[in-house]
């Protein structure tokens, strides 16, 4: 009797021991098909693809927000984060981005990780060496056009004529007054376009010069 008790027990004690296993590579197997796509993790968002994060490379994702899903294309970095603009909106900035160079190619991404498209967009965190921020022009296929981003960094210099940039960019959704700190008689202006303001003064002669070019 005692032997047969001992023999259920060895087998109670291995049954257990399989299932304690299997378990654990079942769980596995969930927790690897749960990584699948966009997920956030320890406040950053990384793409995996069955199990594997994604490194270097852009991916087009589905996001739901309101019950209404819309696909965007993001770019997840050497530690597979996905790229973002910082968030500036102390400072009254909503449409500020980063750049990416891919394949050759420069690519904007919003504070939101959204890379963007058809438009004028600037990077205040990025300067050149006189203190001027970068402006891009990314095209509808997201490259940034480097003609138009050229031209626009060229003419939006400070104390460059205003005309010049006014030319490139059209006719502003409007103008917005403000209290210019230039040392010469005029007036402040933001010429607020939909993706960038361009800051200006505005002599008492008409003639006008470029303060600087920020986000929307």
């Amino acid at each position: 009797m005692n032997r047969i008790r001992k023999m259920f027990v060895f087998a109670a004690c291995m049954m257990a021991a399989m299932c304690f296993l299997t378990g654990g590579s079942m769980a596995k197997s969930v927790q690897a098909a749960e990584k699948n796509g966009l997920v956030k993790q320890n406040g950053y968002w990384y793409y995996y693809e069955k199990g594997v994060k994604v490194v270097n490379e852009p991916r087009k994702v589905k996001i739901t927000k309101n019950g209404v899903t819309r696909k965007y294309w993001c770019y997840f970095n050497a530690k597979g984060r996905a790229v973002m603009a910082k968030d500036h909106s102390d400072m009254g900035y909503k449409k500020n981005v980063t750049a990416v160079k891919y394949n050759g190619n420069y690519y904007g991404f919003d504070t939101s990780g959204h890379m963007v498209t058809n438009g004028y967009y600037n990077n205040p965190d990025k300067l050149k060496k006189d203190g001027q921020s970068y402006t891009y022009y990314f095209k509808s296929n997201g490259k940034c056009d480097l003609t138009k981003t050229n031209q626009i960094m060229k003419y939006g210099k400070y104390k460059a004529n205003a005309k010049y940039i006014r030319q490139i960019l059209g006719k502003p959704l409007k103008e917005v007054k403000f209290n210019s700190c230039y040392d010469q008689p005029g007036t402040g202006y933001y010429l607020m376009y939909s993706t960038i303001r361009v800051s200006i003064h505005r002599f008492n002669n008409g003639s006008e010069i470029v303060f600087g070019i920020f986000p929307r």
